[in-house]
C-alpha cells in the first residue's frame, strides 16, 4: 500500500513538474507572440523533414520532431520580429480583405516595460489613434507596439522607453505607419508603426546578442583568471601554504577583482552619460 502512495506521489510530481516546465516555456517563448507563426514553424519542420531529413530520421523519433519544430519557431520569430515589413506582409497576406485607410491621427502614446521575474525584456508602446473610414470616423486603441529589446549590457529602461517612443514619432512623421481596418467591422483595425524592413532591436536576436556579451564577459574573466594563476602562482607555490593563509589570500583576491570591476563599471556609465 505504502509502495503504491509513493508511486501515486512520484506520478504527480512528475505531471507537475511537466506542466510548471510547459507553462513557463509558454510565458517565456509564446505569450504575447504571434502564434501563426508556429503553424508555419511545423510547415517549415515538414518540408524540410520530406525532402532532405527523411533518408537519415526515422518518422518516429518523436523528440526529434519536437526539438526541430521548437528550433524552426525560435528562428521564425527572430526573422519576423526583426522586420517591420514582414509583420505588415504576414498581416495582409493572412487577412487580404482588410483595407488600409490613409487618414490615421497619432492621438496618444505612453511607453512601457514590460518584465519578466526582476528583469526588464522590453520597451514597448501603447497607442490611441483615430482613422476614417467611409466617411465615419474610429478611435482606437493597441498596445505592444514598436517593441526595443536590451541588445547591450548598457542598457536601461528609460532608455529603452525613449528608443520606442522616437521610433514610433520619426515613423508616423515620415508617413511610415499603415492602419488596417476589417471592411466587415471598421471599428476593428490594427495599427503597423513601420515599413522598414529590419529593426534588429525589435527581435529575439537583441536577447541573443546580449547574452552572447554577457558570456564573453565570463570567458574574458576565466582568461584572466588563468593568466593572473600563472603569473602569481607559475609553480603552484600556493597549494604548499598553510589553509588561514590560503584563504586570506583568496579573499583580498576576489575582493580586489570585484572592486576593480566595480570601479571601471562605475567610471564607465560615468564617461557614457558624461555631457
Amino acid at each position: 500500500m505504502n509502495e503504491k502512495l509513493d508511486s501515486l506521489k512520484e506520478n504527480i510530481v512528475v505531471i507537475l513538474g511537466v506542466l510548471a516546465a510547459v507553462f513557463g516555456l509558454f510565458l517565456m517563448f509564446f505569450y504575447g507572440e504571434n502564434l501563426r507563426i508556429v503553424i508555419y514553424a511545423i510547415g517549415f519542420h515538414f518540408t524540410i523533414y520530406l525532402f532532405i531529413l527523411r533518408k537519415y530520421i526515422s518518422s518516429h523519433r518523436i523528440l526529434f520532431h519536437i526539438i526541430s519544430i521548437f528550433t524552426c519557431y525560435v528562428l521564425l520569430q527572430i526573422v519576423w520580429g526583426a522586420s517591420p515589413k514582414l509583420q505588415l506582409k504576414e498581416f495582409e497576406w493572412t487577412h487580404p480583405h482588410w483595407q488600409p485607410t490613409y487618414q490615421v491621427q497619432l492621438v496618444d502614446s505612453k511607453s512601457d516595460v514590460y518584465r519578466r521575474s526582476r528583469s526588464v525584456s522590453y520597451a514597448y508602446v501603447r497607442v490611441i489613434y483615430q482613422y476614417e473610414y467611409q466617411g465615419q470616423h474610429y478611435s482606437a486603441e493597441q498596445s505592444d507596439l514598436v517593441r526595443q529589446y536590451s541588445m547591450l549590457l548598457t542598457d536601461e529602461p528609460p532608455e529603452l522607453r525613449q528608443l520606442s517612443e522616437s521610433k514610433l514619432k520619426h515613423q508616423f512623421l515620415n508617413g511610415q505607419a499603415v492602419v488596417l481596418v476589417n471592411p466587415a467591422k471598421p471599428q476593428e483595425s490594427i495599427f503597423f508603426y513601420s515599413q522598414q524592413w529590419l529593426d534588429i532591436r525589435g527581435s529575439w536576436l537583441a536577447k541573443i546578442l546580449w547574452g552572447i556579451q554577457l558570456v564573453s564577459i565570463f570567458i574574458l574573466l576565466a582568461i584572466l583568471g588563468l593568466i593572473i594563476k600563472k603569473v602569481i602562482n607559475p609553480k603552484n607555490k600556493i597549494q604548499v601554504w598553510s589553509k588561514p593563509k590560503r584563504y586570506l589570500f583568496i579573499a583580498i583576491f576576489f575582493i580586489g577583482g570585484w572592486a576593480v570591476l566595480f570601479v571601471s563599471w562605475i567610471l564607465f556609465l560615468y564617461i557614457k552619460n558624461a555631457p
